[in-house]
């Protein structure tokens, strides 16, 4: 098992003017899955390619536990890749394919035989060791790309989006396999997706990465466990990027603070709200958010204080129900709610209507609407 430490590390293309990956301090413990996560164009392939030795940083140290790995060369940093597409040898057999880097580092046949029975046993692909992968299905040519990574016994596993080939039912079948690969393996992985929900399921932690901006000097916003990030995003990029349906967000400006509480006006509405003291000051511009599951259709009794809870009352204007929860769309003023409950309901409850919608305000988040930081609550 190996600790990975990254500092103030920087790739910059097109001789220094194209700058993809900026200021990334980040250590992945020993032993550990960390999913790194994002939109297309944010940095994590090559962030993972850097890892690998397969492009030179122009900027910051890498280490892997106490060796500094800058200057050493793919061969010699015992990592395991698993790419997007496989990169498996349409010519050799799946035995062929598992055994080919052992072979190549000059290991006796008995003991590449040995290991490669063992590693087909694991992932269950024994009875396909003769096969050529232009007869395998998807699910399996992944299993043999992450069997030729395991036989070559790594201190690091890089895994990029290794199951976005495959269809729905088996992405999730797979996900587990992987997770209950890594306990018995306990290599350090390092898991690339732009795939919230395999994030959330998959990783001890989670690195949210964001592309590059005037106003963002480093690719790395939050880094946490699955639960922490979801439930106290450090910024409005982490908020809308974790949860299905996405977070909801209502623009306001601070009216009034004090010890105990703030005021505060919708934008959209000019509702008055009342909120838990947070660190903002009068006339601030704020984004309330509050995500679709923490929407409640009738008020708790115990809830007497106002600034316990926000009360909105919204059109409904679609809906979908999905068997065992209903994800309801609401129109208030000139935004758009989501509502997301573990409930059926009667198509005759869901015409157009208007609504109550209640949110306890422990469930809300209170961004700065200019930088996007979170203020805390």
């Amino acid at each position: 098992m190996t600790k990975l430490t990254l500092k103030n590390l920087s790739k910059t293309y097109v001789l220094g003017e194209m700058c993809t990956i900026k200021n990334i301090d980040l250590e992945i413990k020993s032993g550990e899955l960390i999913v790194f996560i994002g939109p297309s164009g944010c940095g994590k392939t090559t962030l993972l390619r850097l890892i690998a030795g397969l492009e030179p940083l122009t900027d910051g140290e890498m280490w892997f536990d106490e060796i500094l790995m800058n200057q050493v060369v793919p061969a010699k940093r015992k990592i395991g890749m698993v790419f997007q597409n496989y990169a498996l040898y349409p010519h050799m057999t799946v035995f062929e394919n598992l055994s080919f880097g052992l072979k190549q580092k000059g290991i006796n046949k008995k003991l590449i035989k040995h290991r490669v029975e063992k590693t087909a046993e694991k992932l269950e692909i024994s009875h396909i060791l003769a096969e050529k992968p232009d007869k395998l299905s998807g699910g399996q040519q992944q299993r043999v790309a992450i069997g030729r990574c395991i036989v070559q016994r790594p201190q690091l596993f890089l895994l990029d989006e290794p199951l976005s080939n495959l269809d729905a039912a088996l992405r999730s079948k797979t996900r587990q396999e992987i997770k209950q690969l890594h306990r018995s393996l306990g290599t350090t992985m390092i898991y690339v997706t732009h795939d919230q929900h395999e994030a959330m399921t998959l990783g001890d932690r989670i690195a949210v990465f964001a592309p590059l901006s005037a106003s963002n000097e480093c690719n790395l916003q939050q880094v946490g466990s699955p639960l922490d990030l979801y439930n106290k995003p450090c910024n409005k990029f982490v908020a809308q990027f974790l949860g299905q349906p996405k977070i909801n967000f209502l623009a306001a400006i601070v009216a009034t603070t004090s010890d105990s509480s703030i005021s505060a006006t919708l934008s959209c509405s000019e509702q008055n709200i009342t909120l838990p003291s947070c660190s903002v000051v009068a006339g601030q511009q704020i984004e309330l958010a509050f995500r679709p599951e923490h929407i409640a259709f009738s008020l708790d009794p115990e809830l007497t204080n106002t600034d316990k809870y926000i009360e909105l009352q919204a059109q409904l204007s679609s809906y979908e129900q999905l068997g065992s929860e209903c994800i309801l769309h609401f129109d208030y003023a000139d935004t758009q709610i989501t509502a997301k409950v573990q409930k059926q309901f009667d198509e005759q409850e869901l015409q157009p209507a208007l609504w109550n919608l209640y949110v306890e305000t422990k469930y809300c988040h209170v961004f700065d609407k200019v930088t996007g930081d979170r203020v805390s609550l």
